[in-house]
């Protein structure tokens, strides 16, 4: 039969959680059924070409069926503190595939900029400094978002368009220092809210969910270290997993196409297990609903997430 395309746009993709992300989405059982346009985002080229190799060698070593199924990766290097023209770039980039039908489209925010100052020290910052940090985490994802449901929905009304938020702890609980990175997170935490609400307002095949990665070793999560008391950071050490884990939980929900409907996101604990479906703060809600459970293998009494199988032997 005829196979299958499906695009996935990843920003923040050169290093961290949105390069695991971009390469564990050619290492689910699933994925592998279709033909993948990947679109990566990040001001670093280098990094994202690392990305790109990393997901070309999974895609040659999982992949059974080449002769029918294709891979195309392209790297963007695009600075997310430059709003203005950053939706006509999407825009031109989107329109590349125009002859290209899809079958379902992804959207994954994930790009992020982290910044610690005190309040009180805030004002003497440069304000172009402050407004980087909200365009980076906030501005840049509206605009994206709203870019891509406008131009896909406009191509064919019944298009599925898939939207992933990947959000921060912070973004509810802020710490010290974390002030103008808490609200940027609050922010585009609360812009989800609004548009799942639009989502279930419209005749259009949209769907979405905000995804709280857990505690994970990256580069971002070393820097926490110089405002973290020494028993914050030993809690810390002790509770990271690894990113490809997380993320590995991350790309089987989204593929799933079964979200949470009335919460607004996943969260994953220290053994990789989803342990929560939040509404703002991280506690188990009683709305999660039966299908959401039943396709990931929910228990009801801590929600874990089962590996599943197909996917464990992708990945041996």
């Amino acid at each position: 039969g005829k196979v299958e395309t499906n695009l996935f746009v990843v920003t923040g993709a050169s290093k961290g959680i949105g390069s695991a992300i971009a390469q564990r989405i050619v290492c689910n059982s699933r994925v592998l059924d279709f033909s993948c346009i990947i679109i990566l985002f990040a001001r670093d080229l280098s990094g994202l070409n690392q990305t790109k190799e990393q997901i070309e060698k999974s895609w040659d070593k999982y992949q059974r069926n080449k002769s029918k199924v294709k891979l195309v990766v392209e790297c963007y290097s695009q600075d997310l503190n430059k709003i203005e023209g950053l939706s006509e770039q999407l825009l031109i980039i989107l329109q590349k595939f125009n002859s290209t039908t899809f079958e379902k489209v992804y959207l994954i925010n994930n790009a992020g900029v982290e910044h610690f100052t005190n309040v009180s020290n805030l004002h003497s910052a440069p304000v172009s400094q402050i407004q980087s940090i909200i365009n980076v985490n906030a501005t840049s994802a509206f605009l994206l978002t709203s870019v891509f449901v406008d131009y896909f929905s406009s191509q064919h009304k019944k298009l599925p368009i898939r939207i992933a938020n990947i959000t921060s702890g912070l973004a509810t609980n802020p710490i010290l220092g974390s002030s103008i990175y808490s609200a940027a997170k609050a922010a585009r935490l609360s812009f989800f809210k609004a548009l799942l609400l639009e989502a279930q307002h419209s005749s259009l095949d949209l769907k979405l969910f905000t995804f709280l990665p857990g505690v994970i070793r990256t580069e971002m999560a070393d820097r926490f270290k110089s405002i973290m008391s020494a028993d914050a950071w030993d809690h810390f050490e002790r509770e990271a997993i690894p990113a490809s884990s997380s993320t590995g939980v991350f790309i089987r929900v989204l593929i799933s196409d079964v979200y949470p409907t009335d919460v607004s996101s996943v969260g994953v604990n220290s053994q990789g297990s989803i342990v929560a479906v939040i509404h703002s703060t991280v506690e188990i809600s009683a709305e999660v609903t039966t299908d959401f459970m039943a396709e990931h293998k929910l228990e009801a009494n801590g929600l874990k997430i089962v590996e599943n199988e197909e996917d464990r032997k992708v990945l041996e």
